[in-house]
């Protein structure tokens, strides 16, 4: 990207004191959305692990399908996390206090695999020059569709997950987390996965490690 770019914007005309009551923020507002999330989110991922727990030989046939129904459930509230509430945090909106902000910031960055630190840089960069080619690394135009497209677009859609994506997420953290991006990743940084990446495999271990109850 070229640091030195500057775009001749259009400002419409609004009245500083609308714009100002339209921005207002406030914490009980927030509160009000993050809470419920969260909730939502501990309670269905408790409900899959428990329904994880409970398959053993006599009771699969129906506790695998109970237990992939739960696990779509969770997963469906979980989406999100990296695409919208961190984005929403990453511009410090919801909350009118600064450290909820950046508390819930790094809350939903460490459930989503998500990196705050490029992140908020880059999109600094992407406001300043939306759509811009050769500047805007995270809207990118224009798009054509080809076979890479379609199967983004499938699996984004797909009610299962790649059965690749969780090797290929951790592979690239582990890469970056060692100072390798050569995989041309803007959107990490090894500062942020370094310091995620054993809390995350080892979370992740210890929930693979109590495994279904015994037969």
């Amino acid at each position: 990207m070229n640091d030195k770019i500057k775009i001749n914007w259009y400002r419409a005309p609004v009245d500083k004191a609308v714009m100002s009551d339209l921005m207002r923020k406030s914490d009980a507002r927030a509160f009000g959305q993050v809470i419920p999330q969260l909730a939502l989110f501990a309670m269905t991922g408790t409900l899959a692990f428990l329904a994880y727990r409970n398959i053993d030989a006599t009771n699969w046939t129906w506790a695998l399908p109970l237990l992939l129904v739960a696990l779509f459930v969770h997963g469906t509230f979980a989406f999100f996390f990296g695409g919208t509430a961190t984005h929403e945090l990453c511009h410090k909106t919801p909350f009118k206090t600064a450290f909820w902000n950046e508390f819930f910031l790094k809350v939903y960055s460490f459930l989503s695999w998500f990196d705050p630190v490029a992140y908020r840089v880059s999109h600094v960069k992407h406001h300043q020059v939306t759509v811009h080619h050769d500047h805007d690394g995270e809207v990118v135009l224009p798009q054509g569709l080809n076979w890479h497209g379609v199967k983004f677009v499938f699996w984004q859609l797909s009610p299962i997950i790649h059965p690749k994506a969780p090797f290929n997420l951790v592979r690239k953290w582990i890469k970056i987390a060692r100072g390798d991006l050569s995989e041309g990743s803007w959107s990490f940084t090894p500062e942020w996965t370094a310091k995620i990446l054993p809390w995350k495999t080892s979370s992740s271990a210890a929930s693979i490690a109590t495994g279904p109850a015994p037969c």
